[in-house]
């Protein structure tokens, strides 16, 4: 058996990044500076410079409708900075919606069985 990781592991180390890349890079086209951004993100401006350097959250590819979805929603956290987290979570519920959590989930956890919806069983 490998080493176990809990789902709520790969939002963290995996999918937030790739959240506040998208943002980071929605952002920065609507012309905001890059300590702006990593005010609003709450992260350091390094990672904001890692981000558009792409040395971090590089490794998933989102859906079109995704990045749309980001693109819109980053306009709204720039109005209002403290509706980020409800807005992420809202962006993940879409990672959740098309499987990219359980994806990713069996492909750093090898011993998950192919059909395996243990994430699902408290729904």
């Amino acid at each position: 058996m490998g080493k176990f990781l809990h789902p709520q592991e790969i939002e963290v180390w995996y999918i937030l990044p790739v959240i506040r890349r998208e943002l980071a890079f929605a952002m920065k086209r609507k012309g905001l500076t890059g300590k702006r951004i990593a005010d609003l993100l709450g992260v350091s401006a390094a990672a904001v410079s890692h981000y558009f350097s792409n040395k971090r959250a590089k490794e998933i590819a989102l859906k079109e409708r995704i990045k749309e979805h980001i693109n819109d929603m980053a306009e709204e956290i720039i109005k209002q900075p403290v509706m980020i987290i409800p807005y992420t979570q809202a962006i993940l519920k879409m990672f959740w919606d098309d499987g990219i959590v359980c994806d990713l989930h069996k492909e750093h956890y090898k011993d998950l069985p192919e059909d395996c919806e243990r994430c699902m069983l408290h729904e």
